[in-house]
């Protein structure tokens, strides 16, 4: 699916869309779920192959963020976010 094919732009874009509104009204955390749920939806329609991959990725990217953030304040008590 590419981002001007009428697949993306008739169905997944304005689904996406409503359903990130209509579900961000009762949980900003539901709404930023249902963003990474389609996310991971868009590009396994082109490879489902690399799914995985792409899914390994966030998770060590945000473990590793995450970590650094922690690590930082036992370092620096004085540190601000």
């Amino acid at each position: 699916m590419l981002f001007n094919s009428s697949i993306f732009l008739i169905l997944f874009l304005p689904v996406t869309v409503l359903g990130f509104f209509a579900v961000g009204r009762y949980s900003q955390r539901a709404s930023v779920i249902l963003l990474a749920v389609a996310s991971f939806f868009f590009y396994g329609w082109w490879s489902p192959i690399h799914v995985p991959l792409l899914l390994a990725s966030a998770l060590f990217n945000y473990f590793s963020g995450s970590w650094l953030v922690s690590n930082e304040r036992h370092t620096n008590p004085n540190a601000r976010r």
